[in-house]
């Protein structure tokens, strides 16, 4: 897992051994509750099946579970680029076993949201240092990953499409709650006649 210089480490050992189960707060619950149901729940049953087959070794120190998630979906499907408009749902990606970084992100959300997490899709750019453009996917264009809310912590970057975590690398545009809110607009305006010509 690449791990940036300036990301935020750990600052005690009790924070470093949060355990499985999950368990937020009352306070928490009151801004998560919106971001921990699954967009799609009736693949639920679908998706745990994948989960039990691809993710049995499930560590239970929080963070490394989140992180052996992360390098499970990363292992397990293959990258390509799609120029199209939306994002798979999560079991079309495990059916297909190939998707682009925006259905990862989608994929490792619907996956936590699975064992009770709060997530978010996180859309924006990946910066790629010059000895890391064979290495990396989704620089040069935009990026997608995902937010976990984690006890103690806050909300946490994870980008399984290229299994970093936190760090600077991950330049954030847009933080929403389904795909769907991060999709991109264009249009045009007229600043002499002060008015859109178009929006989509």
């Amino acid at each position: 897992i690449r791990r940036y210089a300036g990301q935020s480490e750990i600052a005690s050992a009790d924070r470093a051994m949060r355990r499985m189960p999950l368990e937020y707060g009352a306070d928490n619950m009151i801004d998560l509750a919106p971001f921990i149901p699954m967009q799609f729940p009736e693949e639920g049953e679908a998706l745990s099946q994948w989960l039990n087959a691809a993710f049995q070794n499930r560590p239970s120190v929080i963070l490394e579970f989140l992180s052996a998630l992360s390098a499970t979906i990363h292992a397990a499907f293959s990258y390509s680029r799609r120029e199209e408009r939306g994002t798979q749902s999560a079991l079309t990606t495990v059916t297909k076993k190939t998707g682009t970084c925006r259905d990862f992100a989608f994929l490792f959300m619907e996956c936590a949201r699975l064992f009770g997490f709060a997530a978010r899709f996180v859309t924006g750019y990946l910066h790629v240092r010059e000895s890391e453009e064979e290495m990396l996917k989704g620089g040069g264009s935009t990026h997608a990953w995902a937010d976990i809310y984690v006890p103690g912590e806050g909300w946490v970057e994870f980008d399984p499409t290229n299994l970093i975590e936190g760090n600077q690398a991950l330049i954030r545009i847009a933080v929403t709650r389904t795909p769907a809110q991060a999709t991109p607009i264009s249009g045009t305006y007229d600043r002499e006649q002060g008015r859109f010509l178009g929006m989509s």
